[in-house]
């Protein structure tokens, strides 16, 4: 199958190298990662991001200074971790940690994984997916699967085969994966019974979550998983705080419920919040987190109604502003401008009304990080 390929424009927090330079000042406007390819798809952590190019290599790029997040093997040598900006700024380094640029990475090619489809992050754990279902993960030990150490290149998951699509928190605390059959799989933290599995505790392995029927999209917000099934129906398990729900006098619901409201198609999920469309693109929100960054007040298990989102094709939300994008290539950004993550050439604290972003083609796919942005644009 043929995926359509574009520039990769970037914007936002520059002393972590997140914009392919290596450490620098904050970027307020989009402009082009440097050194990569024409690619179909990103995504963005805490501190690293990611690419897949049309032969389906990933490069990573940005901070490797702890976890190996950049996957392309440790690094020989102590690695410095306070990048140049910060010191700039009268940072200091920790007792018995070494100055330097944090062992930032210019965009390279992560060995290990070939035909990658979609790669998705969380601040220590990175997974990608290949072409034949297989998944690799690479990061912190916390969700990798069954690993007990930390990976500094991909290693493929046992257990897991025929997958379609991925989901991770944004913590890393825990992944879910969708297979070719409609199943969903869980494995990571289960604290707050974000696995769905009937317990609270941690799964080292993937496990399959007990659904009533097939799963057409999952998504991971911290704590807590979503996913809709063949019916259109939305379905939850984790922390229920975030939506008001309660059962047995406990928000740490440990096996999924169905959420009341329309027939769902897709989901968008990060931070303490979750997004959903409807066959005609309405966008329902759930979750907290999008007072501040649209405005609206979460509205419990029903959903709040966010026309302003309406007909957008998807949703990245970073740690405090959030991109959707159109049919017609337009891109919306919201939220909190700091450190340049809308791109509109501000950089403060204050929420401000969403705005249409001008790039110089349509806007393919977006991410969003803590505190940057990314937009594939097509021709």
């Amino acid at each position: 199958m043929t995926v359509r390929c574009g520039t990769l424009w970037g914007w936002g927090v520059g002393h972590t190298g997140l914009m392919g330079a290596g450490p620098g000042e904050d970027v307020l406007t989009p402009r082009p990662i440097p050194g990569l390819p024409a690619v179909h798809s990103t995504a963005c952590g805490a501190s690293s991001a990611f690419a897949i190019d049309a032969d389906g290599r990933i490069w990573s790029w940005g901070w490797d200074a702890f976890h190996h997040m950049l996957g392309r093997g440790a690094r020989e040598g102590p690695v410095p971790w306070l990048a140049t900006p910060l010191r700039r700024m009268g940072h200091q380094p920790a007792p018995g940690r070494l100055p330097g640029d944090g062992g930032v990475g210019l965009p390279a090619i992560v060995p290990g994984v070939e035909d990658a489809i979609q790669v998705a992050c969380g601040d220590e754990d990175v997974y990608a997916l290949d072409g034949a279902g297989r998944v690799y993960a690479w990061g912190a030990a916390t969700a990798l699967g069954g690993g007990r150490k930390a990976a500094d290149r991909p290693r493929r998951i046992d257990g897991l085969s025929a997958i379609q699509a991925l989901a991770c928190d944004a913590s890393s605390q825990h992944a879910l994966a969708l297979d070719d059959d409609g199943r969903v799989w869980s494995w990571g933290a289960g604290h707050d019974g974000e696995l769905g599995q009937g317990t609270r505790s941690k799964v080292a392995r993937p496990e399959q979550v007990d659904l009533p029927m097939r799963a057409v999209a999952v998504a991971a917000s911290f704590a807590s998983s979503w996913a809709v099934l063949e019916d259109g129906g939305l379905w939850f398990w984790g922390n229920g705080q975030i939506i008001e729900l309660v059962e047995r006098r406990s928000y740490l619901i440990s096996t999924p419920r169905q959420l009341p409201g329309g027939r769902f198609v897709r989901l968008a999920a990060a931070g303490h919040a979750c997004a959903a469309w409807t066959g005609d693109g309405r966008c329902h929100l759930f979750g907290l987190g999008w007072r501040e960054l649209l405005g609206q007040e979460p509205a419990g298990t029903e959903g709040e109604r966010a026309p302003r989102l309406d007909g957008t094709q998807g949703l990245a939300v970073g740690d405090r502003h959030g991109l959707g994008w159109a049919g017609d290539g337009q891109l919306t950004a919201f939220g909190v401008p700091a450190g340049g993550a809308l791109g509109d050439g501000t950089d403060h604290e204050d929420t401000v009304e969403p705005l249409i972003l001008p790039l110089p083609g349509p806007v393919l796919t977006a991410a969003a990080g803590c505190g940057a942005s990314f937009a594939v644009v097509g021709a």
